[in-house]
């Protein structure tokens, strides 16, 4: 057999990486200790969370995803080179070639209930068992050609259970190598998998915006994560948390999305940055997700509650970080694929506090022992026993107008102190505090400005009534209120009429809306009376938009519809468009 050993790496401090290219699973395991030495690193306050990199004895391997192994190792499929790697407790690194398909480029990989790991060969359609000592058996037989396996998942039945992302199917491997498929919904494209609480397995649905769960007798239902007329969300990673509940990434719409085992969904996007790109997702040691940013280079955290941390800290630019698991020495261990490392982070060991600004004012807060400083640092990790002071400052033309999570010092109502008490050695805990700023400006007053971004997406072909839905951007000299008013929840009306020469009374439309920031999104889903299917040249290439901002006079403006992304890959231009302008998107 041939493998290759690399030397022992030592490494120290708290450490965290990054992954790129799909969707990722990862599971844990028990008792790892490794030392090594920061490969990269960047200055920051003691509170601030940093990774450390591993890249000695990885040789160009193109890491993907990760899982802790039952010999208490770390183990990571590596795409490029048709290899699965090893970081053993000791930190030595091997890697296994023999018994690979050359092309098989494995993907997802878990450990078993046989006390091996099993792996996903997207190349060549197949799944692989590797043993401890690297002997590795592909199967193939019962597995659909062009199928594409993708994420695979230890299920509570005794078998692995794996996505096939190129065929709408789910398939079920023994530990024998026995393969049966069942059919996933028409259309769908399963990525990611991951036991649930509840006995089932659940799986993220990339194309059609939907999470699925299927029992262990194959019996599926789908439930839908597109909750509003925003960007498609592709969701991708998933993974059980430790609140009963299934977690899971949704890469273009930047968001954390979470799903009770009844299918209620949840989604979370403050504290995410636009193009962020979530990935794999895992449970982490101290009760929190951690998921992967490959956007950004970043490695995140979101607590139960839905506060998201971003950490960038050591990480290499260009690292695209993929899969996450979480390792038995407590750490985060997770793939880079961009730059051919091996990240850690280290969860918190102490008692930490996380703050969220809110509000369309602007302001910072800071913390007097330091470790606070949000704006760019909103998370800190304190001893027990510690009382921290918070400061809320506006910026001119803001006013801060209070917290929420802790009570203002008497006298003092931009402080508020937050006391951590004395908890048993290793028990961890997250304090969150919500500051809100307010703007001086009159909300919504004030001339609208160019540009008018206006884009529409297609009808989705699962559509009972297939509409267009128009998105309008108006950017504003001032910041949006989030108040009610005409019985809505928008700070105004919009008119739409048509310019082309189709009446109004020809379509059925409706509409609504929310603030982003300084510009407002309006939407307009529209459809052709007795018509099934409309299209661009029947609503026209022009429509006046009116707003009516509360207690303002109206403002119009006529714009041009222009060229209209239809494609997931025009999409993110769409979205630099819209930042542009001055938009949250």
């Amino acid at each position: 057999m041939e493998h290759r050993a690399g030397r022992n790496f030592p490494y120290s401090g708290s450490l965290a990486a990054s992954m790129r290219c799909f969707p990722m699973l990862v599971t844990v395991g028990v008792g790892l200790a490794v030392a090594w030495s920061a490969v990269a690193s960047e200055s920051a306050p003691a509170a601030i969370v940093a990774a450390t990199e591993l890249s000695a004895g990885i040789t160009p391997s193109q890491p993907v995803a990760m899982a802790t192994g039952p010999d208490g190792s770390m183990w990571f499929t590596e795409r490029g080179p048709d290899g699965i790697g090893r970081i053993a407790p000791s930190g030595t690194v091997t890697q296994y070639r023999d018994g690979i398909t050359r092309g098989a480029a494995p993907y997802a990989i878990a450990a078993g209930p046989d006390g091996n790991l099993w792996f996903t060969e997207t190349g060549r359609g197949r799944v692989a068992r590797i043993t401890p000592s690297g002997k590795v058996t592909e199967f193939s037989a019962g597995i659909t050609p062009g199928a594409g396996p993708d994420g695979i998942a230890a299920g509570p039945d005794g078998n692995l259970w794996f996505t096939e992302a190129g065929a709408d199917l789910i398939g079920r491997i023994t530990p024998s190598g026995a393969v049966t498929e069942f059919s996933a919904m028409e259309g769908a494209s399963p990525r990611g998998i991951a036991a649930g609480p509840d006995g089932n397995l659940w799986f993220t649905d990339i194309n059609s915006d939907r999470i699925g769960r299927i029992t262990p007798a194959g019996a599926v239902t789908e439930f839908s994560t597109h909750v509003d007329s925003g960007w498609p969300d592709g969701p991708n990673g998933i993974a059980a948390g430790p609140d009963g509940n299934l977690w899971f990434t949704e890469y273009y719409s930047y968001r954390i999305g979470r799903i009770t085992p009844s299918g209620k969904v949840t989604q979370f996007s403050a504290g995410i940055t636009p193009g962020a790109g979530p990935d794999g997702i895992a449970a982490g040691p101290d009760g929190n997700l951690w998921f992967a940013e490959r956007g950004l280079d970043r490695v995140a955290r979101i607590t139960p509650t839905g506060t998201v941390n971003e950490f960038r800290a050591g990480i290499t630019p260009g690292a695209k970080p993929h899969g996450i698991a979480a390792g038995p020495d407590g750490n985060l261990w997770f793939a880079e694929f961009g730059v051919d490392r091996i990240g850690r982070i280290a969860a918190p060991s102490g008692p930490t506090l996380s703050v969220t600004k809110e509000g369309v004012g602007k302001g910072t807060v800071t913390s007097f022992r330091g470790g606070i400083a949000c704006g760019t640092d909103c998370f800190g990790t304190f001893a027990a026993g510690t009382t921290v002071t918070l400061t809320a400052t506006p910026v001119a033309g803001s006013t801060f107008t209070g917290w929420t999570g802790c009570t203002a010092t008497r006298g003092k109502p931009n402080e508020c102190k937050v006391s951590f008490s004395l908890r048993p050695a290793g028990q961890r805990a997250t304090t969150s505090i919500t500051a809100t700023f307010a703007s001086n400006r009159a909300y919504g007053k004030g001339r609208l400005l160019a540009p008018v971004l206006v884009f529409a997406r297609p009808p989705a072909k699962r559509d009972k009534y297939p509409a267009w839905t128009y998105h309008v951007y108006f950017r504003t000299e001032g910041a949006f209120s989030k108040r009610r008013g005409d019985g809505s929840h928008d700070p105004g009306t919009m008119k739409l009429d048509d310019a082309s020469g189709y009446p109004d009374e020809d379509f059925s439309i409706h509409g609504g809306g929310k603030p982003r920031g300084r510009c407002y999104d309006w939407f307009i889903a529209a459809t052709r009376k007795d018509q099934p299917k409309i299209t661009k040249k029947q609503i026209g290439d022009r429509v006046r938009v009116q707003l009516r901002l509360h207690a303002t006079t109206p403002q119009a403006r006529t714009v041009r519809l222009g060229a209209w992304p239809t494609r997931p890959s025009e999409w993110p231009s769409v979205r630099r468009a819209v930042r542009k302008i001055g938009c949250s998107a």
